[in-house]
């Protein structure tokens, strides 16, 4: 058990705990900077191809930044690792007012991107360290992707309120100061128990063995899981309200849904993880993504406020379950080794940053092409069909892994 300083005795921080701040404090700091970004950007000048640009580079350096993360940051230089990336991560943020020049703002952004990849991606491995209980998995995941949830939003909230009082300037600080707060909650151990691990063969190089792991269905359907349900979310998020405003919705009323969209995400998190003691994760997260693609499907017969409201509602709450599971299960994969746990993180990650940066690009052209309407009824079963046929492909694989392994015995 861990005790805060100051206020002597007030709160217990268990190391699980510590994992859920650790990922309201980087996740905070991150969107309160990034949702004031783009009109920052502009009133430096830049058009609007170049304000894409440097968004882009944020979530692709955090992309890249997955896999090496999780295969090489393990065991005691975990923590030190995230250390760094959090002091990286608050000085590149404090330091978008200081730099003069598209270039150096470009590389802050990709400095800063990759230090919030490596901070989100060696936070889960730790928190995969902490959970001494099988049966605590899904709780543990449920409340940890509530309070990231969490902090998006009140990161959404207060960013442009603090603009609009204090200016960019003083709003990346305190940013970059919430970063910070990271830092006292990686002291100590948060590994947990560990049981001994068994020592690797010799004569397998770590780079083959890392990639017999990664692709293993137990760790595989969690990362296409987190893919579809990302995809699928990022075409409500991006394209959905281009959607309302041509059917006539007014941007309050639209705010008024996303809003409700983001809390039924958010509240329903904690509670999804109980279902994981009664039912596998994956069957749990093959049912909430086959929903969330058929109630996508749906948008565009709608018009009326309600009716949207409904399924923006019943949508958020799909995604909480299809994340919660995936996360579930792919630290249920973990185990007890910290490199296995790393490269199930890194994976995890790395498909969730792929399908938020994938799901707007491809949205995007069939959109250009077939027009919004059809967006949503394309690009929904183009992103189920394929997690359905991996999924379909990898049971397959299984089937005939077990039945090669009874005719050699």
């Amino acid at each position: 058990m861990w005790r805060l300083a100051v206020p002597r005795g007030l709160l217990t921080l268990t190391p699980v705990r510590r994992m859920y701040l650790v990922a309201f404090c980087s996740s905070l700091g991150y969107m309160a900077a990034n949702a004031v970004f783009p009109p920052f950007a502009r009133e430096l000048g830049y058009d609007v191809a170049a304000v894409g640009a440097l968004m882009a580079i944020y979530a692709v350096a955090s992309l890249l930044s997955r896999l090496p993360t999780g295969a090489l940051v393990h065991g005691p230089r975990a923590l030190l690792a995230a250390a760094a990336a959090a002091l990286l991560q608050a000085g590149t943020t404090a330091a978008y007012p200081l730099i003069d020049g598209y270039s150096g703002l470009l590389a802050l952004r990709g400095a800063g991107g990759m230090a919030f990849g490596v901070v989100t991606t060696v936070n889960m491995a730790l928190l995969m360290g902490t959970i001494e209980r099988p049966e605590q998995r899904g709780a543990a995941t449920g409340w940890y992707l509530f309070w990231m949830a969490a902090a998006y939003s009140v990161g959404n909230y207060v960013s442009g309120f603090l603009v609009d009082t204090l200016g960019y300037g003083l709003t990346f600080q305190l940013a970059a100061l919430v970063t910070l707060g990271v830092l006292p909650l990686l002291k100590g151990r948060s590994e947990g128990r560990r049981e001994p691990v068994p020592a690797p063969h010799r004569a397998e190089s770590f780079a083959l063995r890392d990639l017999r792991r990664m692709a293993s269905t137990a760790l595989l359907v969690p990362a296409l899981q987190a893919f579809t349900v990302n995809a699928l979310s990022q075409l409500m998020w991006v394209f959905y309200p281009l959607y309302g405003l041509s059917v006539g919705l007014s941007l309050g009323l639209l705010g008024v849904q996303r809003g409700a969209y983001s809390s039924a995400s958010m509240l329903t998190r904690p509670f999804v993880g109980q279902a994981g003691q009664r039912l596998r994760y994956s069957r749990i997260g093959t049912v909430a993504l086959t929903i969330s693609a058929v109630l996508t499907v749906l948008v565009p017969l709608f018009t009326g406020f309600w009716p949207l409201l409904a399924l923006n509602i019943a949508l958020g709450g799909l995604r909480s379950g299809a994340l919660v599971a995936s996360m579930a299960a792919t630290i249920e994969h973990g185990g007890n080794d910290t490199r296995q746990r790393g490269l199930a993180a890194g994976l995890y990650n790395f498909a969730t940053d792929a399908g938020n940066i994938l799901g707007p690009l491809l949205g995007g052209v069939v959109a250009e092409q077939l027009g919004l309407p059809m967006m949503f009824v394309i690009m929904p079963v183009l992103l189920l069909g394929g997690y359905l046929g991996l999924l379909g492909a990898s049971r397959v694989a299984v089937a005939r892994q077990r039945g090669l392994g009874r005719a050699e015995t």
